[in-house]
């Protein structure tokens, strides 16, 4: 993508002041890269986003699907691990930690949930789910 894209998803995604973590549906110029991907893999893709100010953590999130973050503006910690089983499911070592950082992408398999956390500066993160995965 190119950097007018990311530039042009982070102002319409932007709000005047950062409401507390939640997802919610993406910009339409999000929306528009998430069909036009859908259309290029032959599948319905979803796109939604995360608005984080300083100091703020999301919940753990779990589509259910293989998806795709990615930063358009700003940079957060990722931790990210599979989920355990529903009945007796193991539990799983110390999660996989990384830095998301503007223009870089992370997918994760549909088995996956995630947090992200240490926002140091105001951050956006495009949630891209593939419908057509199912764990």
């Amino acid at each position: 993508m190119s950097d007018t894209v990311l530039r042009g998803i982070a102002e319409a995604d932007h709000p005047e002041e950062a409401p507390p973590p939640a997802l919610r549906t993406a910009s339409e110029m999000a929306q528009e890269v998430a069909r036009r991907l859908g259309t290029v893999l032959g599948e319905p893709v979803g796109a939604h986003v995360w608005h984080l100010a300083v100091g703020y953590e999301t919940p753990e999130t779990w589509p259910g699907r293989d998806m795709v973050l990615l930063p358009v503006r700003g940079g957060c910690e990722c931790r990210a691990q599979p989920v355990p089983q529903q009945e007796g499911g193991a539990v799983f070592g110390t999660p996989v930690r990384l830095r998301l950082r503007l223009g870089e992408a992370l997918y994760l398999p549909a088995h996956f949930c995630y947090t992200l956390a240490e926002v140091h500066a105001p951050c956006i993160v495009i949630q891209l789910v593939f419908s057509g995965t199912v764990s």
